[in-house]
């Protein structure tokens, strides 16, 4: 037919391009792009399953691996975009309520020679590291395609590439595009198949995480660690090694803590010893915080992710982070503290003060068993000296609040000498009568809610007496 007929003209086309514009990078682009979002229209898919040009295509994408004069390598970078087009073209077959199973020998065509051509590359080393990067980036398309009925088959067929890519960073220590490249992939992974993956899966990935990053801490460490002394990360000159893996890092990780909300990887595959997926996220924060320096977070993309982080591993993991080791925790703390007062990054300041609010509520709930070694009141003294006497974000003044209530709850002493502090610190006795009026009515208010549990009104009427107790002492205040 005509639609048919178009298709086929535009996809003849396209492999034409790829042919003969390799060294052209944008029409490179441009085309794996076209046929990415032809692809991914089911539709159209199927059409594309039954063109010549297109299966000649699938089965030429291993070739992509080889340095034979007489192959058309297509940019690294193109490479992982072609993959998923692929890739998400199997979605067009045709199999109703068992789509899974006649998707799966189509997928397991295409990316079983990659998966085994890796395996060569990854045996030869620092030989062959370019080519080990056009392999990942193809993996990586492979994986971005995953959907609810084909996540499975991508995830078994990329498993051994996924174990053995750890120890391949070891042998390609001095190229960065190799480690990049690797990272990206375990985040493709965390972004594309965590929601779908089974507890045996999970298990698996959580334990390839690891790997991933001991390694990564040896490769990245400095020469002169002493024997037994853990790694420490180089944090020279590291700007350029922050923009190019750690923001990648990070992506991973909070994967993995998002999957954790429903902890199914905990049970383990029989035989292993379960694997804790916090764990896993706590080991990787470890390496990764001593290179979050204000200079680093002067760098948006990565100061939101890093904050998105830890507000995520606060709230999933309070009972791990709330006895994590001071020298540990000190760093996590002030990076919080240095994120409330960001007023012009609405983001940044609303996801410290979520994470101040999770401390805060976990350590109501469980006091007052020991083992906790978060200080309250350092935290609590910075909430209420940005609500009182600093310009902050409005638009995160509701999740200060709610911080705020849970402070109260669990440091009530410690807010009443706060509040004892500001009320020495004025000079008119109308103002010290206005202060200790406004907060007397506050404390009332938190009274009449009671212990943690707060629900959804009684926060929503805390935050209107909060904005009434702001108004009213704000405007004359001075800093004590």
């Amino acid at each position: 037919g005509g639609v048919e007929g178009v298709l086929s003209f535009i996809v003849e086309r396209a492999m034409a391009w790829l042919n003969v514009w390799t060294s052209e990078e944008a029409v490179m682009t441009a085309t794996t792009q076209l046929l990415l979002s032809l692809a991914s229209r089911k539709v159209v898919a199927k059409m594309l399953l039954g063109n010549a040009a297109w299966v000649q295509f699938s089965r030429s994408i291993s070739m992509q691996l080889t340095r034979d004069g007489g192959v058309r390598l297509l940019p690294a970078s193109s490479l992982s975009a072609a993959m998923q087009a692929l890739c998400a073209s199997i979605s067009g077959v045709s199999g109703g309520d068992d789509q899974r199973l006649a998707s799966g020998p189509l997928l397991r065509d295409l990316i079983a020679p990659v998966v085994a051509r890796s395996g060569e590359l990854l045996q030869q080393g620092f030989s062959a590291t370019d080519l080990l990067v056009r392999a990942v980036n193809i993996l990586h398309g492979a994986c971005k395609s995953a959907d609810f009925y084909t996540y499975d088959t991508i995830f078994d067929l990329v498993c051994p590439v996924l174990q053995a890519l750890p120890a391949a960073l070891e042998a390609c220590k001095e190229h960065n595009d190799v480690t990049a490249a690797v990272v990206q992939l375990y985040v493709v992974v965390g972004e594309a198949h965590v929601s779908y993956l089974s507890a045996q899966q999970m298990s698996f990935f959580n334990r390839c995480c690891l790997q991933l990053l001991q390694t990564f801490a040896r490769v990245e460490s400095t020469s002169t660690s002493p024997a037994g002394v853990a790694p420490k990360i180089l944090v020279e000159s590291n700007l350029e090694f922050l923009q190019e893996h750690v923001l990648a890092l990070l992506q991973l990780l909070l994967h993995l803590a998002r999957k954790d909300v429903a902890d199914f990887s905990s049970e383990g595959p029989e035989g292993q010893e379960a694997m804790d997926v916090g764990d896993v996220v706590l080991y990787g924060l470890s390496l990764i915080q001593p290179l979050i320096t204000p200079e680093a977070l002067g760098y948006p993309a990565l100061a939101r992710e890093y904050f998105a982080f830890l507000s995520w591993l606060i709230e999933t993991y309070p009972h791990k982070v709330s006895v994590m080791q001071k020298p540990a925790l000190d760093p996590i703390v002030a990076c919080l503290l240095h994120g409330i007062s960001q007023a012009a990054e609405t983001e940044i300041a609303r996801k410290s003060v979520e994470a101040l609010d999770a401390l805060a509520t976990h350590n109501l709930i469980t006091a007052p068993q020991p083992g906790s070694i978060v200080e309250m009141y350092p935290l609590l003294q910075n909430l209420l000296d940005m609500l009182l006497f600093k310009q902050f974000n409005a638009a995160v003044l509701d999740a200060s609040c709610d911080a705020l209530l849970s402070f109260i709850h669990c440091q009530r002493p410690k807010f009443e000498e706060l509040m004892t502090q500001v009320v020495g610190g004025q000079v008119m006795e109308s103002q010290r009568r206005q202060v200790t009026d406004a907060t007397s009515v506050l404390l009332t208010q938190v009274a009449a809610i009671g212990g943690a549990a707060a629900n959804g009104p009684q926060k929503r009427d805390f935050r209107r007496h909060v904005r009434a107790f702001l108004a009213s002492v704000r405007p004359f205040l001075v800093t004590i």
